[in-house]
């Protein structure tokens, strides 16, 4: 069964992640919430087993510990830090890793561009969406078990955190190279284009003329090719602040019989958890 865009392949993995998905909300919905982390901290711990341990589960290219087992891109970043975002007190990080998570593992299953042509029951494909499905659960759980906090706030700050762990993403892929010199450190980074910070994917090239129109010209000169490293600040910023304002909006409030100051007939609070 072949993965190409839009045929049964492509939605195989994607449509078992959603039933899993559903599947877990039904069952924990009612356990309590030290359960529903629980059960969440265990996924994301085995999703941390198998990106370590990948030449032990799927052989193949996977001969020797190396760059792949590293922080080395955003979802990569998300399934090594989420036991730890888990375990933090409810902050900016942790509703980071839930809405951040939930939607990286959405996207990299919907452009699988890598695998496709490729068959979708090949080990290296099961594994690129078992750790997907793995990142996607870990995240979209917290948000639909309410076990992560809602604040309006904090959602203001969590592309601040997208662009930290872009940065330590840098850093980790000229830390594996053991690149001393800022000069050759540059160039690698560049080339590898981590989190796609240094340029656009060539692939891409349609939506970055939407980017274009939105960014300031001090960071993207569309026309010329020249693009400053992090040259979607802005765009990002705005696009991962409304989306977790809308999930903050969607699943963290609910109608409640009271008064408001003003309007007198209905209060927003907070879900019950």
């Amino acid at each position: 069964m072949t993965i190409r865009l839009f045929s049964f392949g492509y939605f195989f993995f994607p449509i078992i992640s959603a039933i899993l998905f559903f599947v877990f909300l039904w069952f924990f919905k009612d356990k309590s919430k030290t359960q529903k982390e629980g059960f969440i901290f265990l996924l994301a711990s085995l999703n941390v087993f198998q990106h370590l341990f990948k030449r032990l589960l799927f052989g193949g290219a996977y001969s020797r510990f190396g760059l792949e087992n590293t922080a080395y891109n955003m979802c990569a970043f998300l399934i090594l830090t989420m036991p730890f975002a888990l375990l933090t007190k409810d902050g900016v990080f942790k509703i980071f890793s839930a809405y951040i998570g939930a939607a990286a593992g959405i996207v990299a299953m919907a452009v699988p561009f890598w695998f496709l042509g490729k068959n979708v029951f090949e080990v290296e494909s099961i594994r690129f969406y078992v750790c997907h499905g793995l990142l996607f659960l870990t995240g979209s759980l917290q948000i639909g078990l309410k076990t992560v906090e809602f604040n309006y706030k904090k959602c203001f700050f969590v592309a601040i955190w997208f662009f930290a762990a872009v940065g330590f993403i840098i850093l980790d892929v000229a830390a594996y190279y053991r690149l001393k010199d800022l000069k050759d450190a540059f160039w690698v980074v560049y080339g590898m284009n981590p989190v796609f910070s240094m340029r656009p994917p060539e692939n891409f090239m349609s939506a970055v003329k939407i980017v274009a129109h939105i960014s300031p010209t001090v960071f993207i000169q569309y026309k010329t090719g020249v693009f400053v490293p992090f040259w979607y600040f802005f765009p990002m910023y705005f696009i991962i602040t409304g989306y977790s304002l809308a999930v903050t909006y969607l699943f963290g409030f609910k109608p409640k019989k009271g008064k408001l100051p003003i309007y007198g007939d209905i209060e927003l609070v907070y879900r019950d958890r």
